[in-house]
């Protein structure tokens, strides 16, 4: 959504050429993942802008001003290039526009904010012990910020120490019910992982 009386709508009226940057959800730093896409920025026609102003209202709360009379609505068509950074140590490799546009939405998307909030409010100790068992780090606390059908993304802390970490799922998942299945077998392997053999031995006679 763009105002007509702002110097960038008049600029791109005049040079569609622009770079567009998605943040990665609760982007804080450098060391976040972001996606700039660069392109030809468009007013959309007319007969769309009521549908996707709606939309834009939808998903982002407070935006009464995008129905003021200035503010049209504006989509980047031709994209011509694509840069995906995960953050310090993990750039992606190479996407091209085909690849973009032809990426279908995660299946996990509709439901992953509820299983993150429940997940952060109800098994903080899990979290942790996954991260332990899975990729090593010993952590103090551990922060789900989100998930997709290939692992959860966390964030933990230790001794101050704020630090990003990837936590794969050890199969891909593609439902709910394989989301929630995936996820109570890695907490308990976590959980069996901190026993000792004895309390392996018996937590696993009841798995």
């Amino acid at each position: 959504m763009l105002s007509s009386i702002s110097p960038h709508t008049k600029h791109l009226r005049q040079d569609s050429r622009c770079s567009f940057t998605v943040l990665a959800p609760a982007f804080r730093d450098l060391a976040d993942a972001r996606v700039s896409l660069t392109g030809h920025a468009k007013a959309m026609p007319e007969e769309r802008q009521d549908a996707v102003r709606s939309l834009y209202k939808s998903k982002n709360a407070d935006s009464f001003w995008a129905d003021f009379g200035d503010f049209k609505p504006f989509y980047m068509e031709d994209i011509v290039a694509v840069h995906f950074n995960g953050g310090f140590g993990r750039a992606g490799r190479k996407v091209t526009p085909e690849q973009l546009m032809s990426t279908a939405p995660d299946p996990l998307a509709p439901f992953a904010a509820h299983v993150v909030r429940h997940m952060n409010e109800d098994h903080k100790d899990s979290l942790i012990a996954m991260v332990k068992h899975f990729t090593g780090l010993t952590v103090d606390q551990t922060l789900l910020m989100g998930l997709d059908r290939l692992g959860m993304d966390c964030i933990c802390m230790k001794d101050k120490e704020r630090v990003k970490c990837r936590l794969p799922y050890t199969r891909p998942v593609s439902t709910r019910g394989e989301l929630k299945s995936v996820i109570v077998e890695m907490s308990k392997q976590a959980q069996v992982g901190q026993l000792s053999v004895a309390q392996a031995t018996q937590v696993m006679s009841e798995v």
